[in-house]
């Protein structure tokens, strides 16, 4: 990692007005968890290209690590303003979520869903928002869309941890004992001191 580190700095004394040079070692510095650090580069990027929005977008990802959501929101708001994309949107919408503005994700996870369907669990998201924003109602289709596209990748792998954790919430958020717990009880065999999968099960059982 430190040479890692050097040669981005390097390429950056090289052409220190390029905002690639940082954004590439702000996106470095996030690996290695130094999200200040991380921050910096972004801004630095940003600040040399205003019109980027891939360097607003890694700018508010950063700023979500560090749990500062009220900074990230305006960030991923300039990176759609300046190009909608999958990525802000989404990730936008996991700030106002933690935010508790509950409509407001639910309306940027729709926007990220319309550029790309493809990924269960931003359904899964879509769903969350909805019932927590007191739409429980509404909820029940996205989480069901979750449910069938995640139970279609299982099928790729019937051992994937992760699948099986989410559709045991899905489940779970569904009423759905029986199925919900049929797959937490796969995933815990497979796992090994996972403290998030923990946390989903103490969750599903709640």
């Amino acid at each position: 990692p430190d040479k890692a580190e050097a040669t981005y700095q390097r390429a950056i004394s090289v052409r220190p007005q390029y905002w690639r040079g940082y954004s590439f070692l702000g996106a470095f510095y996030e690996t290695q968890a130094e999200y200040d650090k991380a921050a910096a580069m972004w801004r630095r990027a940003t600040e040399l290209d205003p019109e980027s929005y891939a360097a607003f977008n890694g700018l508010g990802a950063t700023l979500l690590y560090q749990g500062k959501d009220d900074e990230a929101t305006p960030a991923f708001e300039k990176s759609v303003a300046l190009r909608p994309n999958y990525t802000a949107y989404s990730n936008m919408a996991v700030a106002q979520f933690r935010l508790r503005r509950y409509k407001q994700a639910a309306a940027s996870f729709k926007q990220a869903l319309a550029l790309d369907a493809s990924n269960y669990q931003i359904w899964g998201n879509l769903a969350d928002a909805y019932y927590y924003g007191g739409n429980t109602a509404q909820a029940t289709e996205p989480y069901k869309k979750a449910i069938s596209m995640a139970e279609q990748q299982l099928k790729v792998n019937p051992r994937d941890q992760d699948i099986l954790a989410d559709l045991a919430d899905y489940y779970s958020m569904l009423g759905d004992r029986k199925q919900a717990l049929a797959y937490l009880d796969q995933a815990l065999e497979l796992h090994h001191g996972d403290k998030e999968l923990l946390f989903i099960a103490a969750v599903v059982y709640n």
